[in-house]
């Protein structure tokens, strides 16, 4: 059963992967965007998996000891707790390469961005630091975290691509994936409208075009 329910799950992920984070938004109001700041350091940014929750407490070796505990298919959510300093670079990246982890998403800072460029992972930070973090402190490892403004849970859907990050729980995505293929469909139409030349007015005849 329990391969089952993981291979029905990894289907819906490579379906979602197919469409945009912006279907979800579009679709659920309440989908979770990540934001203060945090943006790609690699150009392959699109990625989909499963949140691996690290509380790094400004230390770098929490978030090595994250990278040993996470599965192949999971992304690596750090929460830095707003240290200054970096939590990781390029060395990560390529361990979490070889795991076949998802990506790597830290609400703080990184290093090596060339580095983490050629390892290929798809890696989001808030900005770039020289000098790495190390304390005492172990960290905390799959529980609640804030990343980016929102609450992030082991578990929930990480989804990314150049338009942002979004969170869902899983039964979110099973749930709005009907609709979002729905939707993706009727956009490619609208596409297919607007390159034929059809009127603007009636190609979106839901908006109100006059006072």
């Amino acid at each position: 059963m329990i391969t089952i329910m993981t291979t029905i799950k990894n289907n819906n992920l490579s379906v979602a992967l197919n469409y945009g984070t912006t279907f979800f938004c579009d679709l659920y109001p309440k989908t979770r965007i990540l934001g203060n700041g945090i943006k790609p350091i690699t150009t392959n940014t699109k990625m989909i998996g499963t949140a691996f929750t690290v509380k790094s407490h400004d230390n770098a070796n929490a978030v090595l000891r994250g990278l040993e505990k996470a599965k192949q298919g999971d992304v690596l959510v750090v929460d830095s707790c707003d240290t200054k300093k970096a939590v990781a670079g390029e060395i990560f990246a390529t361990i979490a390469k070889q795991k076949g982890l998802a990506g790597i998403i830290i609400d703080g800072n990184c290093r090596d961005p060339e580095g983490i460029e050629r390892v290929g992972v798809p890696y989001y930070a808030r900005s770039i630091y020289p000098a790495v973090s190390r304390n005492e402190h172990f960290g905390e490892f799959q529980q609640k975290i804030n990343c980016g403004g929102v609450d992030i849970v082991a578990g929930d859907i990480i989804f990314a691509d150049d338009s942002g990050i979004i969170a869902l729980s899983e039964k979110e995505l099973l749930e709005l994936l009907p609709a979002v293929e729905k939707n993706h469909n009727k956009e490619i139409t609208i596409f297919e409208q607007i390159k034929a030349n059809q009127n603007i007015r009636n190609i979106f005849s839901w908006v109100k075009w006059e006072e």
